[in-house]
């Protein structure tokens, strides 16, 4: 792995993700698009490159500001973009300028369980169980909005829809913050690792991205609409955040934020 080292900083804004992010530079590229994604930043593109600020880190000191430059090589998926150029094993600090207090608000990841709707741990992992399995009951019961090819992925022959919707309940719960038993430590910190190792690059293209988005959407609507709009908001985000970890393009990734969040 080629990894540089991303220092969220903010006074007055809480980071949406863990303040200190490995970037993998071998796969994906610093654009303003993919920085957005990464920390949950709700605001318009048109605002990113002008909003992010990229500085170098020498000892846990600023050093400088990393102006972005045109990255004039092509990816799989679009042309060339404006990109930070980060160093390997280099620290660098993000933060935004400009931020306004009236912009959407987001909570951090790890904050996202407590704020579910239900009175307590239990209520609010069967909402959340709830969510996983309508998903993938879509998926796996033939509805229409489901493409062949995007469904085929999801078959094996000794899975079904429940078993995978609580798989995937177990990584939200984690990811989201739910407690761990007492004295058991968090996996938080290999949940990335682990769900990089089951979505291969090959399998994420923006075709099944947007598949994946409308029928979370429906999921979404379906069972956790009576909850606070800003947890609403923040899961929304962290589809995209998900999303930042695989190498889009910046038209991707714009059309993955219209998907999830619309004009918002």
């Amino acid at each position: 792995m080629t990894l540089a080292f991303l220092h969220w900083d903010h006074p007055s804004l809480p980071c949406f993700c863990d303040p200190i992010v490995e970037f993998r530079l071998d796969r994906i590229r610093a654009t303003p698009e993919t920085l957005a994604a990464l920390f949950g930043l709700v605001m318009g593109s048109d605002s990113l490159a002008t909003s992010i600020r990229v500085h170098s880190l020498t000892h846990e000191k600023v050093a400088g500001i990393v102006p972005l430059q045109v990255n004039k090589e092509y990816d799989t998926t679009g042309g060339p973009s404006l990109c930070w150029p980060l160093v390997e094993n280099k620290h660098y600090q993000v933060t935004i300028f400009g931020f306004n207090a009236a912009f959407p608000k987001v909570v951090p990841i790890r904050d996202i369980f407590v704020r579910l709707p239900g009175s307590g741990e239990e209520e609010k992992s069967d909402r959340l169980l709830a969510l996983s399995n309508h998903f993938y009951e879509l998926i796996w019961n033939n509805d229409p909005d489901v493409p062949p090819d995007f469904r085929n992925k999801f078959y094996t022959p000794t899975s079904n829809a429940r078993i995978q919707a609580f798989r995937q309940f177990d990584w939200l719960y984690e990811a989201f913050g739910g407690p761990t038993m007492a004295g058991e430590p968090s996996r938080a910190a290999h949940l990335v690792s682990k769900v990089r190792a089951k979505h291969t690059t090959s399998r994420m293209t923006l075709s099944h991205a947007c598949t994946w988005l409308h029928l979370m959407e429906r999921a979404l609507v379906a069972t956790l609409s009576d909850g606070d709009p800003v947890v609403l908001r923040s899961l929304r985000y962290y589809w995209l955040h998900f999303y930042s970890l695989y190498p889009f393009s910046d038209d991707d990734r714009r059309e993955l934020r219209q998907v999830a969040i619309g004009d918002t």
